[in-house]
């Protein structure tokens, strides 16, 4: 990683690039629960990805996340946020051509729920969402 320079994506450093069947494109907070859950669990064939600028989409380097990963069968837009909230819409228009699924709560008014222990609720369900698409280590 550059020090002193912002990074528009943000590849996975411990991706297994050859194992690597399913990238997962996310930003924020998000990123590091769902890497710590995946550590926990073993996972060995999801790259997380950090798409730390939105607009305009840093297509090129994009692109070359695609093209390191070349087994890759599967992309995944992730988010904490519900679906009418962040950025899973804009993402699944932008990348439409490579049929991006999306995991997300679902749509809300709310931004947060109020409750630390829904949170945690919810959050599970992401997770049992997210991997769902995971292999783990034997």
């Amino acid at each position: 990683m550059a020090k002193g320079r912002f990074l528009e994506v943000i590849d996975d450093p411990t991706a297994q690039v050859a194992q690597v069947d399913t990238i997962v494109l996310c930003t924020g907070k998000f990123y590091y629960d769902a890497t710590e859950k995946a550590e926990e669990l073993g996972v060995d064939n999801m790259a997380f990805v950090r798409v730390e600028q939105l607009y305009p989409l840093p297509q090129k380097q994009l692109d070359a996340v695609f093209k390191k990963y070349k087994n890759a069968k599967t992309i995944i837009w992730a988010q904490e946020e519900p679906a009418n909230m962040g950025a899973w819409t804009y993402m699944a228009m932008a990348l439409r051509e490579l049929n991006i699924k999306g995991v997300y709560r679902y749509a809300s008014a709310a931004a947060a729920e109020g409750s630390h222990d829904l949170h945690k609720r919810r959050l599970g369900r992401l997770f049992g969402e997210l991997f769902a698409y995971a292999k783990v280590k034997a």
